[in-house]
């Protein structure tokens, strides 16, 4: 176990210095609720002050409907949003999936998004192993652009989850790639759950 958090904290340590300069972090707040329905259906809610905290404010909300089809296995999610900063509706797709293994839980995330007058859009998924409940470590991807006229602004790189009840923090190093350019990044998520 401690052979993988070093080995996490050492790739997130060296993504986050390629090109540092270029690149400054990145900070996010998301809070998250949820209202059980019955076995299979959720009622969801995603509230994001900013993309981006650090110098802007853009809230973004969404609600949505989680549905559990196989006994908390996978769950798609679709969900309306919408964009304070542009006023226009998001139409998003979320997924999920979960598999008990040996020593621990993968679990994977992945939300696609569509701004329906700018045609924007945002693509992220996370892929996770959880050791112990308060830990996860993976890897992710946060992409955004134009679904019509591109260009994409791409991130990949390896990440650390934490959880405790209600909080949550994520740690990630991305290496971002946009249009000649790439440069690495840290983003900080902190994350509330009601």
């Amino acid at each position: 176990m401690k052979k993988i958090i070093i080995v996490a904290m050492l790739l997130l340590g060296g993504l986050t210095s390629i090109g540092q300069a270029e690149t400054p972090s990145r900070m996010r707040l998301l809070f998250h609720g949820s209202k059980q329905l019955d076995s299979t259906y959720q009622i969801t809610t995603h509230f994001i002050p900013s993309g981006d905290l650090i110098g802007e404010l853009k809230p973004l909300c969404y609600a949505g409907v989680a549905i559990w089809p196989w006994k908390k296995i996978f769950y798609v999610e679709p969900a309306i949003g919408w964009n304070f900063a542009t006023r226009e509706p998001i139409l998003a797709l979320m997924y999920s999936a979960t598999l008990a293994m040996p020593g621990g839980t993968f679990w994977s995330w992945w939300d696609i998004e569509y701004q329906t007058e700018t045609a924007d859009g945002y693509f992220f998924a996370q892929m996770e192993f959880q050791p112990i409940d308060w830990l996860n470590i993976g890897v992710e991807m946060e992409h955004w652009g134009n679904w019509d006229r591109g260009p994409w602004s791409v991130g990949f790189g390896p990440n650390v989850l934490l959880r405790y009840g209600v909080v949550g923090l994520d740690i990630a190093g991305h290496v971002r790639s946009y249009q000649d350019a790439t440069n690495g990044e840290l983003v900080l998520r902190f994350h509330l759950f009601y």
